[in-house]
This record gives C-alpha cells, structure tokens and sequence, in this order.
C-alpha cells in the first residue's frame, strides 16, 4: 500500500513492496521513476506527498487514481491531490479496522462535489444504516450512529467477547462510534465521532464543520483541529489548533473571530485559538483529540495562557 521497496522481475513486471516506515520522498521518487499511475494513503500521507512534491518536483504525471481513507478529508487537500499530484480519479473511502476496512467508497468519476462532501455509498454485499442511540433507523439528512454489517465484518476482537457485544451485535451489527448522515442517494457524509462532539450550552457542535470552514481562511494553513475544553458556564468551549505550512510566517489569531464573525452560528464560534508546531497523530495518521483535549485543560488552569488564547 505504500511504496517502499521496488524491485524488476525478470519477465519485466515491477511489485511494490511496503517498507518499514512511510516515506513521502520515497514514495514520489518511485512514482517517477516508474510511472506508477496509483497512490494511496490516509490524509496526513497526502499532504506530506504534496509538501515533498513542492520540494522537489518530482514528475507525477503518470498519477490517474487514488484512495484516501483513515481519517476526514478536507476540501482543500482535495483540490490540491487533484490539481499539484494529477491524481484526478480519487476516491473517497470511510471504515474501521473492525470492516476490514472500507464498507462505503465514492465512484472515480463521482462529481467533485460527491468527492469532498461525502465519503461514498454503500460497496456491494454490504448493508449500512445511520441510527439513533436506540438503534432505529433516522429519517435522510439526519446525523446519527453509522452501523454496518455483511462480509467484511469481523468475527470479533480476540479473547474478549465483552468487548465484542459491545461493538458488535448478536445481529451482526457493527457500530462504528462515528456520526454520519445519508442523502436519498445513499451517500454518506461522516460528521465526526460521537465522542468528539462538543456539547456547548446544549448545542450539539460536530468539529470537521469548523475545521472545513477554518482551513478556507489562509492558504499557509495545512491542518486545523478543533475538540471541545471544559467550561464552567457552558459545560464545554471549543478551542482549535492550528498548524501552518510556513511557521515563519506570522499568523494573527484575532483573523479567525474576523473571519467567522457573521459567517458561522456564534456558538460555533472558537473561544480559543492556538498555533502549534504539531499535532498529536496515530501511527496511522489520525489526529489524537483526546491528547490535545489533555494538554489545554492543563494549559488553560494558567490565567496568562487563558488570556494568550483566547479570542472572545
């Protein structure tokens, strides 16, 4: 899955083995030395591949396909696979490790729009359905739990069947933790985890809407992460880190509150505003929220980091 070794058999085929940690450089100096037409990877790997190509240059023309998976993609990275990678036949797929792993994927010729906006419909011999915390099925367009069930799923995790009941049904159903919507088409479009919903004075906050809506403000903003910080009055505030792709180049925070002012509900506005030289990350890419949810609580107990980032 990620270029690493390559190696010419004799009959004059070329195979990609994975190598022991992902490179982006590699990566690319093997799209052009061997016309590879195919790249995969989970966002984080995708930008790393558009930084080393801006570096670099490296030739990616012979680039037609992709599938980007493991963690929500913005708009933003979207256009830039398509238009500095020459990966226009993308596709967007969503799953977990326990559906081995995709069970919804967008089509290589869906719009663009379809491409950004959701994650795909539902991949064949797959049954999905988005629910509600009792498990009934939601009316189209309304968030709720995604479940899935069909072939890929997992028979369980190994010597704990607690664990399994929990994630996996007696009815085969698998809940994924993730919010999700679906169109009358069956697209899905994934919303963010249960558990990272920020709950602000009662109102239900889903971060990827303002991580999407923030990365449109600058174009030296490579990630935005937004989770929600304990608040006395409100329960939560949302706080956001920001990581830029120049970190010589001055970022004025007030900008945000500028730009969301009338452009965004005011409750889903940020209270709390931070540049950081990086993000938490698994070794698979995702943004750990939980760790950045640890590092603010304990940061905001200092009054002088309070006032440092806080913005209203």
């Amino acid at each position: 899955m990620i270029v690493g070794n390559i190696a010419a058999l004799s009959c004059g085929a070329t195979i990609c083995l994975p190598s022991e940690g992902f490179s982006a450089k590699a990566t690319l100096e093997a799209v052009e030395k061997y016309k590879l037409t195919t790249l995969y990877g989970v966002p984080t790997m995708y930008i790393e591949y558009i930084k080393e190509k801006e570096i670099s240059n490296r030739d990616t023309s012979s680039l037609r396909k992709g599938i980007i998976a493991g963690a929500l993609a913005p708009r933003p990275l979207m256009e830039a696979i398509m238009g500095k990678l020459n990966v226009h036949e993308i596709s967007n797929g969503y799953g977990m490790t326990e559906t081995s792993p995709l069970t919804v994927m967008s089509h290589p010729d869906d719009t663009f729009e379809r491409k950004v906006d959701t994650v795909g419909d539902v991949m064949d011999h797959v049954e999905i359905k988005i629910v509600d915390s009792e498990g009934r099925a939601v009316p189209y367009g309304t968030p709720g739990e995604y479940w899935a069930r069909g072939y890929p799923t997992m028979i369980g995790y190994w010597g704990d069947k607690e664990k399994t009941l929990e994630t996996k049904g007696l009815d085969g159903w698998v809940r994924s933790g993730d919010i999700a919507t679906m169109d009358e088409t069956g697209y899905v479009r994934i919303v963010g985890r249960i558990k990272d919903m920020i709950i602000r004075g009662g109102e239900n906050i889903y971060p990827k809407e303002i991580e999407d809506f923030l990365l449109g403000q600058d174009s030296n903003i490579e990630n935005v992460q937004c989770f929600g910080v304990p608040d006395e009055k409100f329960g939560e505030e949302i706080c956001v880190w920001i990581k830029r792709k120049d970190m010589t180049k001055e970022f004025a925070k007030e900008k945000v509150r500028e730009y969301c002012h009338k452009k965004i509900a005011h409750y889903k506005m940020p209270k709390y505003v931070v540049c950081v030289e990086d993000i938490p990350m698994t070794v698979t890419g995702k943004p750990q929220k939980f760790r950045m949810r640890d590092i603010m609580a304990e940061e905001l107990k200092n009054p002088q980091k309070f006032q440092e980032y806080m913005i209203r």
